[in-house]
């Protein structure tokens, strides 16, 4: 074979053969490997063709190998990385599947209702779009783009604090508030800046991402960066200072950077919330809260709410998927909470099926949140609209096929 290069047919022969080898080997036997060897064979013998438009889509991996055509190497692989070697984000993946949807009959499933309410606002379905920064590397609409398609699927907008556009203009494309995530960095001066700016704009819910504390390690978005051989130097500034990446960029025109290294917060502590808690009546929601003795924390400082996530593989290197609910019998007012699920939302970590949705939408009753997975499907050439409106391709029957035709039966 020297000298000779593989058709692609026969790649994927190859591929195919070599993963029955191991599949069949007693090397990982009890690993938990087995079943993710044979959803990867199973794969291989399904068409691998690119889809040209999103009706054609059935799930929303169909999209990622349409974004890997479209978008730069460092953007995709950026996008596609989780911490280190991926271990958490593929663990996440792998948790996900362990769960199992217990079906209800006889229900009368003609009507399916998907509405549910969050701090009294009624939303149309659960899903909201989770906060992903810098989407103009996707798409020249940006975040723009991606409030005209949260509008027309009736979905709530989460805001990046890296968004690539100010949050007045995204309000006005959604046609109506968006939530604002929070990097506070180590500065109180900026972090109320931002949610002044946030809170004047008419943003109801200020969440404060908790998980980005370090610098993290992310090899696969390396290894693309280190293959893309395009000149950055358009839209990146060479050796840049935070300062200089932030200064012109979406909410942070006009706001004192002096000293500021980065946009995580190193040296956050309850004494940030309880002190934000105090400088704004927007609702205050902790984003990355995964153990059930900061859930309690959380119940003791005030918090409105928290998202349970672990930045989908992105942040922490646990190495561990999250999947027992944090504990919590009040709500964050101190008052008995008969419904401990009222006030947590959920990270869509596999949810790329309508089923997928519906059970994560009964782990976590009050929302799920879709992040991007959703968006890089869109790829550098189409708009987020066509994806996030048609974000719940199997949730829209409301999950009348396992028994549930509104929130009630989510228990």
């Amino acid at each position: 074979m020297s000298g000779r290069s593989l058709s692609s047919r026969d790649r994927l022969a190859a591929r195919r053969t070599f993963l029955r080898y191991l599949a069949g080997t007693p090397v990982l036997a009890g690993t938990g490997m087995l079943p993710l060897l044979a959803e990867k064979i199973l794969a291989d013998e399904l068409p691998t063709e690119l889809i040209e438009s999103a009706e054609d889509a059935l799930n929303v991996f169909d999209f990622e190998p349409v974004a890997k055509t479209r978008m730069l190497p460092a953007h995709y692989g950026y996008t596609v990385s989780g911490t280190d070697g991926n271990e958490t984000l593929l663990a996440n993946r792998e948790g996900f599947k362990g769960f199992r949807i217990r079906v209800r009959r006889l229900i009368d499933a003609r009507e399916a209702d998907t509405s549910t309410s969050v701090f009294g606002i009624p939303w149309s379905n659960p899903i909201a779009l989770a906060p992903v920064g810098g989407q103009a590397k996707y798409h020249p609409d940006a975040e723009v783009g991606a409030a005209r398609a949260a509008r027309a699927g009736g979905h709530t907008q989460i805001l990046s604090t890296m968004t690539s556009r100010g949050i007045e203009e995204v309000i006005a494309a959604r046609d109506e508030p968006v939530w604002f995530q929070l990097y506070p960095t180590n500065y109180w001066r900026v972090a109320e800046a931002l949610v002044k700016r946030a809170e004047q704009a008419g943003s109801p819910v200020v969440a404060v991402t908790v998980d980005r504390s370090a610098p993290r390690n992310m090899e696969t978005s390396a290894r693309y960066a280190r293959s893309d051989t395009t000149d950055c130097t358009a839209c990146h500034i060479p050796d840049a200072t935070p300062q200089q990446r932030l200064r012109n960029r979406g909410v942070w025109t006009g706001i004192d950077l002096e000293g500021v290294e980065s946009t995580q917060a190193t040296g956050l502590t309850w004494e940030f919330v309880d002190r934000l808690k105090s400088a704004t009546s927007m609702h205050v929601v902790l984003k990355g809260i995964v153990t059930a003795e900061d859930a309690t924390m959380c119940l003791q400082h005030g918090v409105d709410g928290i998202i349970v996530s672990n930045h989908g593989g992105r942040s922490e290197a646990s190495g561990r998927f999250h999947r027992r609910k944090p504990a919590g019998n009040r709500r964050s007012s101190g008052r008995k909470n008969t419904d401990p699920g009222r006030w947590r939302f959920s990270q869509g970590y596999g949810c790329f099926q309508g089923t997928g949705a519906g059970r994560r939408r009964g782990l976590h009753r009050q929302a799920l949140r879709v992040g991007a997975g959703g968006l890089r499907a869109g790829g550098r050439g189409a708009g987020a609209q066509p994806v996030a409106g048609g974000i719940p391709p199997g949730h829209a029957g409301g999950g009348r096929d396992f028994g549930c035709a509104n929130r009630q039966f989510l228990h």
